[in-house]
Order: structure tokens, then sequence, then C-alpha cells
């Protein structure tokens, strides 16, 4: 299944809101909220989607009294943590702040497809393989962490995340880097 434009913008506000409350009075509240300058989407085209998301099994619509709640199934919070993780940067800046941001995990064996998977992502996003498990990258990146995190259904003692203004190999990686 591949997501549409606004399929992924109301999977994601969902994922975000965890629950949202529509009051009944309003059924193009979403409309309106995905009509702002930066998006333009038919009413038409919006009430349809909504239609196949409940279809498929991703979103359900809750009515009590004169409010609608329309929240994630849990395939459907899947489906939007796989969209987010999918769609996920890391926004370099034009001025290093000075600040190293290590990733380190420690993942057991049984998980290593997790661990792979893990690594791969990091990878992509830019982080520099120190060791194994140790990855860094110089640009802010601590939403992504918590992102990856909650993703990949990591506890907190095997997944760290460091702040650093002084690192060894520090001049390498500036270079690598092009700070």
């Amino acid at each position: 299944m591949k997501p549409k434009e606004i399929t992924k913008k109301i999977l994601k506000i969902l994922l975000t809101a965890s629950a949202l409350t529509l009051a009944f009075s309003s059924p193009y509240f979403f409309v309106n909220l995905l009509n702002n300058k930066k998006y333009k989407y038919p009413k038409k085209k919006v009430a349809r989607t909504f239609h196949y998301l409940k279809q498929k099994g991703l979103i359900k619509y809750k009515r009590k009294g004169r409010q609608i709640y329309i929240s994630l199934t849990p395939l459907g919070r899947k489906y939007a943590q796989e969209l987010q993780i999918d769609d996920l940067k890391i926004e370099t800046q034009r001025r290093w702040d000075g600040k190293w941001r290590i990733l380190i995990f420690d993942i057991n064996e049984k998980w290593k497809i997790v661990r792979e998977a893990l690594r791969g992502k990091l990878k992509e996003l830019g982080f520099f393989q120190l060791q194994k498990s140790v990855w860094i990258c110089p640009f802010p990146c601590e939403n992504e962490f918590k992102i990856l995190k909650t993703f990949f259904n990591l506890p907190n003692k095997s997944f760290m995340f460091i702040v650093a203004t002084k690192i060894p190999f520090e001049e390498e990686l500036k270079k690598i880097y092009n700070l």
C-alpha cells in the first residue's frame, strides 16, 4: 500500500495527537486543518481518505453525544510510525554549534534484525560509525533519537543519547562532515 500525501498527513497528525476530538457541528474540521497555505486538499478527497483509512482498519471513529473521536488503531499506529521513520531526516546547519551528538546502543543478539535495521537507518541519516554500536553526528537530532527509540521499542539503558563538546579524533570527523 503506497501512501498518498493526504493519507500521510492525516496519519501523522493522528500519531502526534494520539486521539483527535472533532465537534460534530464541524464535520470539515480536518479539511480546514489541512487547508492551510502549504496544503490545499479538496474536501471530497479528504473525506474519501478518511473512509479509506477506516476501511483498511487504520483509524476508528467513536461518537459520544455531539463529539466524534478519531484515533489510530494499533495497525494504524504501526503504519504511521513506519511513515514517520521513512521521512526522518536530520537537518544540517550552516553554522555548526560545536557539539557532537553520540548514540550508543547495546541490543541483545536475539534482536539482531532490530540492531541491523537501526544501524542502516543511522547510516542513512548521516551518522558516522565510531565503533560497532557507537554513532556520531554533529547536528541536533534529539527528536530523531526519540522517534527511533520509540519505533524500535528500545529501553533507556540499551539506547543512550549523549551531547559532547570534545571528542577524540575530532579533526578527522570535522573533515568528514566538512565543518
